[in-house]
């Protein structure tokens, strides 16, 4: 909550108020006393803590709740307080005056203000938040976090951010790119699909996400096991204006509630997927939404933990990016036909760290067929970097390159080697990108190549094709021209910049290649 005004201090002259805070325009009250238990008390008084001051202000009216008169702001003596974390507040009597002692308090005290002082004692938090209540402990921004505006929402999340996983409230700024197109991609989808209207953030951290999602119309649900997180979910909501429920509840629970079903269900955990899934397939009716940030297992990189996860054998090989795509959209593809539901991927990117995905769900048995039978095997010649593809759930590997003649052919799958996007539906993403968006120009370059990358299994390294022929490679353009001159298609990918698709075999990209 931002308390607005130097009169939020009830000290219009700023008689007690620290020189340094008369006149600021917005204090973060990051704890407040759950209203449940305060609704006994007469007034409630809330004193907002930075690095090296203290100050009282109102209780926001958003968490007045049961309050009937205004409160006042009175100042605490820091020496009569005591460990809100042990459920005691700081008790002072009649006669204090208004003088904030103690240094470095990362908190917020709370107290009801009486005739004759303070009455107060322990009180125990709620079982689980209520909307409009930041509970205790809650790891809510303060003076150690910081303030982010993505597109049209401004938030507050823990200053720790990155891959690493620590105590805070988990925040990834280098996941931007990755919201911008999700918020993009939800405004196309809605426009595909009208009915879909219910989107589940099912694993919101600080709830950026699912405050997005909100802001632009969508009937938003945040859920997090985190009671820190669900604290800052309802904070972030509350701060943009956004209706949007938020629960404390774990994501398969939620996931598998036949009672709450999702048009749009969105996955971004920290690491794998796969532990959701089968919730996921269970209820949502149009559109998953999925981010894999294991791009090891994905990729074949740390084989066995991939085949543990995903049930499939990669491969680290030169497209091992493309290899992480297909992996996981296999593993989507085999847990929507348990449900006798079918998969249609309308966006996939492997971009830097991880792998997102949208696929669109059809509802039937028929449709749930169509989807295992584009599974299948890649066959890989590390010696040549030939490879063929065959679909079916059965592998027969050949027992030699039919290219080179080595015997070291490997087999990755079941993988999926159906489309991996549908070009009329990115083409409809890169149109609702909006300039408010920080990482619009990279989203547009995106949603361009991948737009126009061809539908074909495994795409190549051009300058691993050469440094196998033991040349210098060419300009990709000359070499694409070449490619097509010569009658074959050929695309540039996403997954780097010297990386194309085909329909050429390998000894046929050595004949023309310039």
């Amino acid at each position: 909550m931002v308390i607005h005004g130097v009169d939020a201090f009830c000290d219009l002259h700023g008689e007690h108020v620290p020189a340094a805070l008369v006149g600021v325009l917005g204090i973060e009250v990051v704890l407040a006393v759950p209203t449940g238990a305060a609704a006994a008390l007469d007034d409630v008084l809330v004193v907002v803590a930075d690095d090296d001051r203290e100050v009282p202000v109102l209780l926001h009216a958003a968490l007045a709740d049961g309050v009937d008169r205004a409160p006042s702001a009175v100042a605490v003596d820091g020496e009569d307080t005591r460990d809100y974390g042990r459920g005691e507040f700081a008790r002072v009597g009649e006669g204090v005056p208004p003088v904030l002692d103690g240094r470095h308090w990362h908190s917020i005290l709370v107290a009801s203000v009486k005739s004759g002082g303070f009455a107060s004692g322990p009180v125990a938090p709620p079982e689980r938040p209520r909307a409009g209540v930041v509970p205790f402990n809650a790891a809510a921004p303060r003076g150690d976090g910081m303030e982010v505006t993505e597109g049209a929402v401004t938030v507050d999340v823990p200053a720790q951010s990155g891959d690493s996983r620590t105590d805070a409230v988990f925040f990834n700024p280098e996941q931007e790119l990755n919201r911008d197109v999700t918020v993009a991609a939800l405004r196309a989808y809605r426009e595909r699909e009208p009915r879909a209207e219910r989107y589940l953030d099912a694993m919101a951290a600080s709830g950026i996400r699912g405050v997005r999602a909100a802001a632009d119309g969508w009937a938003a649900t945040l859920v997090d096991r985190d009671p820190d997180a669900v604290a800052l979910c309802e904070a972030n909501l509350a701060r943009n204006g956004c209706d949007g429920e938020v629960r404390h509840d774990d994501a398969n629970a939620v996931l598998w509630d036949p009672e709450r079903v999702f048009d749009v269900a969105d996955l971004d955990p920290f690491g794998t997927p796969a532990p959701f899934l089968d919730a996921t397939f269970a209820n949502v009716r149009d559109l998953v939404c999925v981010t894999a940030t294991d791009t090891a297992p994905l990729c074949g990189a740390h084989m066995q933990s991939g085949v543990r996860k995903y049930a499939c054998v990669p491969r680290n090989t030169e497209y091992h990016a493309e290899m992480g795509v297909r992996v996981l959209l296999a593993a989507l593809a085999r847990s929507a036909a348990r449900f006798d539901v079918g998969v249609a991927p309308l966006l996939t990117h492997a971009t830097r760290h991880y792998v997102r995905t949208y696929v669109d769900l059809s509802h039937s048995a028929g449709a749930a067929n169509e989807t295992v039978d584009a599974l299948g095997f890649v066959y890989h010649c590390p010696e040549c970097l030939y490879r063929e593809h065959e679909f079916g759930l059965h592998a027969e590997r050949p027992d030699a390159c039919p290219n080179c003649g080595g015997t070291n052919v490997l087999t990755a799958g079941p993988i999926w080697l159906g489309p991996t996007h549908e070009s009329a539906f990115v083409a409809a993403i890169r149109g609702r990108l909006t300039a408010d968006m920080g990482t619009r120009e990279r989203a547009t370059r995106l949603l361009e190549r991948v737009e126009g990358e061809l539908d074909r299994p495994t795409h190549y390294d051009q300058h691993k094709l050469y440094g196998r022929w033991g040349e210098p490679a060419v300009g990709m353009a000359a070499f694409l021209d070449a490619l097509g001159d010569a009658g074959f298609r050929a695309s540039r990918t996403h997954y780097g910049g010297t990386t194309f698709e085909t329909d050429a075999s390998v000894a046929e990209i050595r004949d023309v290649a310039p």
